[in-house]
């Protein structure tokens, strides 16, 4: 279910996948302007600090090295949560 309404929240415009670097890493979604313009108008975002759309880009986007870390500190912390194994990151 929560598959299908990505999907449809991607092919509307609300979300936008961004590729990594590598060939074979997984998929990103982030906001795009639309889905941002949306969550303003419909009101859903009023406890977050006011931002206009750059301001909003320019924390949203960030570099490969960046992603590939805060991605990997999450594996780590629902690994933990669960009592989990990590797997080695194969990140380069």
């Amino acid at each position: 279910m929560a598959r299908r309404s990505v999907w449809q929240l991607t092919t509307a415009g609300f979300l936008l996948d961004r590729a990594l670097a590598h060939v074979g890493d997984a998929a990103v979604l982030v906001l795009s302007q639309r889905g941002y313009r949306a969550l303003v108008t419909s009101r859903h975002i009023r406890n977050l600090p006011r931002m206009d759309w750059p301001s909003f880009a320019r924390r949203v986007h960030k570099s490969d090295l960046i992603l590939r870390h805060e991605l990997t500190v999450m594996d780590v912390r629902c690994a933990r949560c669960f009592k989990r194994p990590v797997a080695a990151s194969t990140a380069s």
